[in-house]
């Protein structure tokens, strides 16, 4: 815990405030306090993205951003011993409290979105990659892991987004599933800090800034993007809002060096890194604004001069690993097929994107509608007063990530599909709540205390229950179950290929990826057959009697589920470890069997097979040998033995229940004879299990 949610934000932020103080020294501006990390945090996605072109270079990636890290420490010691703002700090930190809080509560280091999405063991195999070898895949055996990145990585999927967590995973070396949530609730702490720069242009009172600071980074829709894994809505989000607050800067009359653009138009080459150059399209109405207001103040030839310092360095940064990735992406999905909804259960409604959606799962509607809307019209109606004060002020950074963002994120909404559009609100709606909360700390600034009390009020009431409720509903993945595979992985590196029965994509995709891991029943490069010649479907599981004889055989590791129902692999593997919750099977060497039987499905979990099928066997041509495993009957108890809660379901068969409370099932048992037994409990669960004998704990998940 302390690795992952202490050590890794500070070392991210280190890199990124000696980054920054490094650009704020080559710019020869003064950037504000605040967004020195967010700018530092630029250099560190674009050194990744450098880093990435070659093998060689990616070895470099971690050490570069160090060094310039620290050249930026040693060259800035004056900004240093300025200080920080005070307030900004409180923001960004109660932000980061807000985020972390669902997982760090939970006690282990694990993150968010298990089963509802399983995109993350997506990323954690990118960012894997692009550590040791960038976007390089020369050197990888056909596996689930080398067909996921030549998926991706083979089609210049935008990497931008995961280079500073590759960094600071090598640096810290730790695995990066365990830091995958800090670095998206570091980003959300960087997200604060610009907003609160925002906020300057309107807000004089620094404690007012941070408040509207630290609402607006957390709203209801981007928070739930967090805790299913949505990488690229924090990133973006982040990044949108950076270049919104540097544009009044590099808009300046009195900016008198093309030097004075690099800040800005770093935030541009790092937005095109993290969404590749289709993200124009968000940029297109903010650089638009300021291009406005360059022209306004200093006339034609100012304008130029600007567009050619910003196009200049976006283009040298971004240049050589353009050419490397692609321009343009080889897989884009359907961005525009209205039944494209990915693992959305329906259409999103446009009044997520205001901020505020009190329920569990953003992906349904609220259950206490007249309140929901209450707060959304209050939002709204705060919103519009902050809009008149952004304009009325002519604040050029609030007015480009709130008029720039909003209309954008509107219409990309209205074209995209369904899952396309659910990503563009969720990176649009801090921009609206930040105008909400803008507009309401106004009217508190002015003296319209208690309207613009109230206002606030309502608004954090409506942000913080939104959220308080995502707490409650968020899937943390199993960190005993998922660290069992990373140590699995030390233990078999270089033994492959190995094959996984059971549908786990971190596995197959991540932990076990110097073992050359093939899944059953996902992206694959080898069909494994079941015994009826077809292939497992998509996400499910099979028992390995399961599978024909002949499709095992070109594995040399098995790593399985382990249960007391499970069959013995066949010869010539052997059991080499028994964990928790898998079993390590190995071939032998020896030479595989002609035919084996299976009983698994025959009635009992221990079977005895007929006289007839080991005459068959032994009936073969030339010398046979039969070799057969053993093993006592485990004692099942149905769940549809036990006295259970009146709202708990049973499904199916009887064999497994659903819960709807707390509560205990609850029943008795005999067993065979006498002797020690391990109590098994199937399924999975949400919350906290535990089994009890006689009163008696006997184990808890």
């Amino acid at each position: 815990m302390l690795l992952s949610w202490l050590l890794f934000p500070l070392l991210l932020l280190a890199l990124s405030l000696g980054c920054g103080l490094l650009v704020n020294r080559a710019s020869g501006i003064t950037l504000p306090s605040s967004l020195l990390a967010p700018v530092g945090f630029t250099v560190v996605v674009l050194v990744g993205e450098m880093c990435s072109i070659t093998p060689w270079l990616a070895d470099l990636a971690a050490p570069a951003a160090a060094a310039l890290a620290i050249a930026g420490f040693l060259l800035g010691r004056t900004e240093l011993r300025n200080g920080f703002e005070r307030f900004a700090l409180y923001a960004a930190l109660g932000t980061f409290a807000v985020y972390a809080a669902p997982i760090v509560f939970s006690g282990e280091p694990t993150f968010a979105g298990y089963i509802k999405l399983d995109d993350t063991s997506t990323w954690l195999a990118i960012t894997d990659r692009i550590a040791e070898a960038g976007r390089s895949l020369s050197g990888l055996e056909p596996s689930t892991y080398e067909a996921t990145l030549s998926f991706n990585l083979g089609s210049g999927y935008p990497i931008g987004a995961f280079t500073p967590w590759a960094i600071g995973s090598t640096l810290l070396g730790r695995d990066a599933a365990w830091l995958f949530q800090p670095y998206m609730a570091t980003m959300a702490l960087l997200l604060a800090l610009c907003l609160y720069q925002l906020a300057g242009e309107v807000i004089r009172r620094p404690p007012l800034r941070a408040l509207v600071a630290f609402l607006a980074a957390q709203p209801a829709l981007l928070f739930g993007y967090y805790l299913w894994g949505g990488i690229k809505e924090m990133v973006a989000a982040f990044l949108l809002a950076l270049l919104a607050a540097l544009l009044p800067a590099a808009a300046a009359p009195q900016l008198r060096s093309w030097r004075g653009t690099i800040p800005a138009a770093l935030a541009i080459a790092a937005v095109f890194a993290a969404l590749t150059p289709w993200s124009s399209l968000w940029l297109l109405p903010m650089l638009f604004l300021a291009c406005l207001a360059v022209a306004v103040r200093g006339g034609g030839r100012a304008l130029l001069g600007r567009i050619a310092a910003v196009g200049g360095v976006v283009l040298v940064v971004s240049l050589p690993w353009l050419l490397d990735a692609g321009l343009v992406p080889g897989q884009a999905g359907a961005l525009t097929n209205p039944d494209e909804l990915g693992n959305l259960i329906a259409p999103l409604s446009v009044w997520q994107g205001v901020g505020i959606w009190p329920v569990g799962d953003f992906r349904v509607h609220p259950p206490d509608s007249v309140a929901t809307v209450v707060l959304i019209a209050v939002a709204l109606l705060a919103a519009a007063i902050g809009v008149q004060r952004i304009w009325s002020r002519r604040a050029l950074g609030a007015g480009a990530f709130v008029l720039g963002l909003v209309p954008t994120g509107a219409v990309l909404f209205a074209i995209a599909s369904p899952w396309i559009g659910g990503k563009t609100l969720a990176i649009a709606t801090a921009a609206v709540l930040f105008s909400a909360c803008l507009g309401a700390a106004f009217l508190w600034e002015r003296g319209l205390r208690v309207e613009g009390g109230v206002a606030l009020g309502l608004i954090a009431l409506g942000v913080l229950w939104s959220n308080a409720l995502g707490y409650r509903d968020v899937l943390l993945a199993p960190f005993d179950k998922l660290s069992e595979l990373e140590q699995i992985s030390h233990r078999i590196e270089g033994e492959g290929p190995t094959l996984l029965t059971e549908f786990e994509p971190y596995g197959a995709r991540h932990f076990l990826r110097k073992a050359d891991p093939e899944s059953a029943s996902e992206l694959r490069r080898r069909v494994v057959p079941l015994r009826t010649g077809l292939p497992l479907d998509t996400g499910a599981t099979a028992d390995i009697d399961e599978f024909a004889l002949e499709g095992l055989l070109p594995y040399e590791t098995l790593v399985l589920r382990r249960s007391p129902l499970a069959s013995r692999p066949p010869l010539p593997f052997e059991l080499i470890e028994a964990g928790d919750f898998f079993e390590v099977w190995q071939s032998n060497g020896s030479t595989p069997p002609i035919e084996h039987l299976s009983l698994q499905g025959s009635g009992s979990p221990s079977a005895t097979p007929s006289c007839a099928e080991i005459e068959r066997l032994a009936a073969l041509p030339g010398t046979v040998r039969l070799a057969a495993s053993s093993r006592p009957d485990p004692t099942v108890i149905p769940m549809s033995s036990l006295a259970l809660p009146a709202d708990w379901e049973l499904g199916g068969d009887g064999g497994y229940v659903t819960p709807h409370s707390e509560g205990t099932a609850s029943g008795s048992f005999e067993v065979g004879e006498s002797g020690e037994y391990g109590i098994w409990l199937g399924g999975s669960s949400r919350g906290n299990v535990k089994v009890e004998i006689d009163g008696e704990e006997v184990g808890s998940a």
